[in-house]
């Protein structure tokens, strides 16, 4: 399995066999041209979005004709498991509810979480299963904060942690940079900076640990 960053909260997921899936697409140019990145050109065969704001749910624009999930079930073969949380720490009352997304593909589990205003329980985490993947929001602000993150990994203890959603050139929020996660990080978890978007889980040099994915886009 690849796993290519996009940018901000934006991941494209190519298997070796079956569909192509795509989390969380943005609006180039949203928030009032907060979000720069440029546009995305990804033919998917699977859109999954964690809630529909235009930094996480901008599909329409996007090449082919993609099924769109945003409930638990099986598309295309793949079985997608869900948890909705709210997304700020009002119970939603002031951004909504966001889903964490699950779903396996080449023997590996991964995990979006969307955009959390908590940490979920246990409970939760149980109806997701087994995280091998986890791709991380750090930022702040309008999901987990650098503390929470780190707990997040902790309770999940995934092989692999790619971060996301925090301020970056191109996205322009009042969020923590990644080297504010990268600095609160115990010690002893290994820490990779690739150079590249793309982490090839198959690869038999992929390095376990956090890995520090450049945007593409």
């Amino acid at each position: 399995m690849l796993l290519r960053y996009l940018g901000h909260a934006c991941f494209d997921v190519v298997p070796a066999a079956g569909p192509r899936v795509l989390l969380d697409p943005y609006r180039s140019g949203a928030l009032g041209g907060r979000i720069s990145h440029a546009p995305i050109d990804v033919t998917a065969d699977i859109v999954a979005i964690t809630h529909y704001h235009e930094d996480h749910g901008w599909y329409g624009a996007l090449p082919g004709d993609p099924i769109v999930v945003d409930q638990p079930g099986q598309v295309l073969g793949v079985d997608f498991r869900m948890v909705w949380l709210p997304h700020d720490a009002h119970d939603g009352c002031r951004m909504g509810i966001s889903r964490m997304i699950a779903f396996t593909v080449d023997g590996v589990s991964v995990l979006h979480p969307g955009d959390l205003g908590r940490l979920p329980t246990r409970d939760e985490l149980r109806t997701l299963g087994r995280v091998d993947l986890l791709l991380l929001p750090i930022g702040g602000k309008y999901t987990l904060g650098t503390d929470d993150a780190v707990e997040l990994m902790r309770m999940l203890r995934p092989r692999w942690t790619v971060p996301m959603h925090y301020r970056s050139k191109r996205v322009d929020l009042d969020m923590a940079p990644r080297a504010a996660f990268v600095a609160r990080l115990p010690s002893g978890i290994d820490v990779h900076g690739s150079g590249s978007a793309e982490l090839d889980c198959a690869a038999p040099d992929c390095p376990d640990g956090v890995i520090l994915l450049d945007p593409a886009l």
